[in-house]
């Protein structure tokens, strides 16, 4: 029906490309062997789905014969028991949202001196806070 899905193969996209990105991302997730990309051929590319495409400029993977291009709409790592799924956040920004833990999704910029930063922040805006009490 319309709603069949294709097994896309990330693993062998071109530097740069988003399918390479794509699968950089998620080889620090667990081995590409064991993640599994779904897409939709003929989707709606809009800007809330990621797409992928026979162009190098548009993404670099067909997921059939006849470069259909397809939008990945799921992605599971059956070995951590973690289904993604592409989503636009309330600032219009792509994310891969876990679907089973509603809020939660891959970050692929925050690190724990991020953490840390952050946490130090908050400390001082607590203490100008009790300043401003006295």
């Amino acid at each position: 029906g319309d709603d069949q899905l294709v097994l896309l193969n990330v693993l062998e996209s071109p530097p740069r490309s988003f399918g390479y990105r794509l699968a950089s991302l998620l080889a620090r997730l667990d081995d590409l062997s064991h993640v599994l990309v779904w897409g939709a051929p003929d989707a709606d590319l809009s800007a809330s789905s990621l797409s992928l495409s026979a162009s190098a400029s548009a993404g670099s993977l067909s997921a059939t014969s006849d470069g259909t291009p397809c939008a990945v709409t799921v992605i599971e790592l059956p070995r951590l028991k973690l289904r993604l799924q592409p989503m636009k956040d309330a600032e219009g920004c792509v994310r891969l949202c876990v679907l089973d833990h509603a809020g939660w999704y891959v970050s692929d910029r925050y690190s724990l001196r991020d953490a840390a930063a952050d946490e130090e922040h908050k400390k001082k805006q607590e203490q100008q806070r009790k300043k401003k009490q006295e």
